[in-house]
């Protein structure tokens, strides 16, 4: 900061030289009367300019829109400056910190933490504060960002107890509120506001998740079979005695793309899923010559299929 205020001084420094000595050289051409005076009066035009110099940098230290600047006078707390200009009076007053007002970010991996069903989790929290009391982010914490971060861990594992394991996949930003809601007062005294806090990531052992996934599967293996067998029953009533040239996934097949068909008709609506032509064409593929289609007219049998689902 003092560096990046020492080249702006010296840059100023510079451009004051060049425009004084060509405002000198434009007096001496078009008002030589002028520049006359204003050379008698050299000595203390450059004593007010040195006053002034002198005056900035001793007293004077500048902030930018986002700093503000806790000030000690004779070794206590006197008041926050900036942004801006200030007048800091050497030897009675001095600058003790320099404070960034802007929203941080603050990344907390690997946050181990129990839901109330005992299930252990892991998360990743991206939490979001802007120090808005200077004076209490500075005075009240020795260093506000290491305080921070252990605070907010403990809080989100001690948050994260309060949900059960399936709340942290569905209810996401419930969660995130509930912490937003514990850090916003608890904060207050260090003189930070939180402004937002997301779980980017969270992670349940193998076990949990294999279990979990387990009842999902059996279910969507249930609805496949029961789908199957009302196809082949379908297929079946239609082709009569033909069908048992058809191996079972000929059979599926057919009924696949009688839905199709329903489905590209006006005014039909079926929910088909968008692999759909692929799962139909895996199934071709796999039924193969031996499937016995070569020997029945597949687009009758398929509108006959599609006219028994409708019903007609």
């Amino acid at each position: 900061m003092v560096y990046e205020r020492g080249n702006s001084l010296a840059s100023s420094i510079l451009v004051g030289g060049i425009g004084f000595i060509a405002l000198l050289i434009l007096l001496w051409v078009f008002a030589p009367g002028i520049f006359n005076i204003f050379v008698r009066s050299l000595p203390y035009i450059i004593l007010i300019i040195l006053v002034f110099f002198g005056f900035y940098k001793v007293f004077i230290i500048r902030y930018g829109e986002t700093e503000r600047g806790i000030i000690y006078r004779v070794g206590k707390f006197n008041r926050v400056a900036g942004p801006g200009w200030h007048i800091v009076i050497p030897f009675f007053e001095r600058e003790f910190s320099r404070v960034d007002v802007r929203t941080k970010t603050v990344n907390l991996v690997d946050i181990n933490a129990v839901t109330r069903d005992d299930i252990p989790l892991t998360l990743n929290i991206a939490f979001f504060y802007a120090i808005v009391d200077p004076r209490k982010a500075v005075l009240q914490v020795t260093v506000l960002e290491d305080a921070l971060n252990n605070f907010v861990f403990g809080v989100i594992r001690d948050a994260a107890g309060t949900f059960v394991m399936r709340e942290t996949f569905y209810n996401i930003e419930g969660m995130n509120e509930e912490f937003k809601k514990r850090l916003v007062f608890a904060l207050e005294e260090w003189g930070a506001e939180v402004k937002n806090v997301e779980i980017l990531n969270v992670k349940v052992p193998d076990e949990v998740f294999n279990a979990l996934i387990t009842p999902v599967t059996s279910e969507q293996k249930a609805i496949a079979a029961r789908f199957d067998a009302e196809a082949r029953r379908v297929a079946v009533e239609v082709l009569g005695d033909a069908a048992e040239r058809l191996n079972p996934n000929a059979l599926t097949y057919l009924y696949l793309k009688a839905l199709e068909r329903i489905a590209s008709a006006p005014g039909s609506r079926v929910v088909l899923p968008a692999s759909f032509p692929r799962v139909t064409d895996s199934l071709m593929t796999g039924i193969g010559v031996g499937a016995g289609l070569e020997t029945i007219d597949s687009e009758k049998v398929i509108a006959k299929i599609a006219k028994k689902i409708k019903g007609e």
